[in-house]
């Protein structure tokens, strides 16, 4: 996988983030005890990764010139796109992403970030009147980007698949911009929009691998905590398939979710591989030094 997006480590403070700084997504932040809100640069932000913002220009031919060089200068057999996207709802609030939304608007924003969001006192985010328009411009630059990528790794390549790794919560994708469903996928959030069904992902991929991040891995069992039945490996495989009907899925285990749970591994392991195209470990440390070996369905 190509990691995309992700372009530094918080702790360890290197980077291309750190190099570029200018790079580095802005998120939007309640400011103390005070009333309004904060910037914070990515590098100050919550997280261990920091993000550069997807919108900038020269974020995007630097990600485009890595993919150019990998697929121009080494044989390898496809190209998986890692954290294509936000980092989560509260990015980017830049300058220059203002400016770009501002643009599609067709007029200034008279209260930044307000219309966009509102953050409560407790830190949690409720929408503007401009929330669903801004949602639907962020998941175009995410096609924008992912476009463009096809374009790069198919005129060199044009044999080897062009892949996304997403994560299976479709029903909040929302929040990190990255449509992965089809354009008539039903609408399963409230900040649904034409525009945002427009800027689905599948036309520039060969498929898509989901990350089934559950410890529940039927779907009676997520009802029975509490949970919609997609937050399960067997749920959230059957909705990968649903809103991405036509294009191939391969589902995603991380080992680590069942550490000390054998039977419940496995179990997570073959629901992947019945339920989806195919099956990624995650990832083969886990699988070497646990001995998973016997419990990964063998083709």
């Amino acid at each position: 996988a190509v990691n995309v997006f992700g372009e530094g480590l918080v702790r360890e403070g290197v980077g291309k983030a750190f190099d570029r700084p200018e790079w580095q997504s802005v998120h939007v932040m309640r400011a103390g005890e005070g009333t309004g809100v904060r910037f914070v640069p990515a590098s100050g932000a919550p997280g261990t990764i920091v993000y550069a913002n997807p919108a900038h220009p020269e974020v995007q031919l630097y990600e485009l010139a890595v993919l150019w060089e990998i697929v121009s200068q080494y044989a390898v057999d496809g190209i998986v796109l890692d954290r294509a996207r936000y980092a989560d709802l509260t990015a980017d609030f830049s300058d220059l992403s203002r400016a770009r939304f501002e643009a599609v608007l067709g007029r200034p924003m008279a209260n930044w970030p307000e219309e966009i969001v509102q953050v409560s006192s407790d830190g949690t985010m409720q929408p503007g009147p401009l929330f669903t328009s801004w949602v639907a411009w962020r998941a175009s630059v995410i096609r924008g980007f992912v476009r463009a990528a096809e374009r790069v790794v198919h005129q060199v390549r044009p044999e080897i698949p062009l892949a996304m790794y997403v994560g299976a919560w479709y029903p909040t994708v929302f929040e990190v911009g990255q449509n992965w469903g089809r354009a008539d996928a039903p609408p399963l959030f409230a900040a649904w929009s034409p525009a945002w069904s427009d800027a689905t992902l599948l036309p520039h991929l060969d498929y898509v691998l989901v990350g089934l991040y559950y410890r529940a891995v039927s779907r009676g069992e997520a009802l029975r905590q509490g949970a919609p039945s997609w937050r399960s490996v067997a749920g959230g495989a059957l909705l990968a398939r649903e809103v991405t009907r036509g294009t191939p899925v391969v589902g995603g285990i991380w080992l680590q979710v069942y550490a000390g749970d054998r039977d419940r591994g496995r179990g997570a392991l073959h629901a992947a591989a019945e339920l989806t195209d195919g099956l990624m470990v995650f990832d083969l440390s886990d699988v070497v030094q646990g001995d998973w070996w016997e419990a990964v369905p063998q083709p």
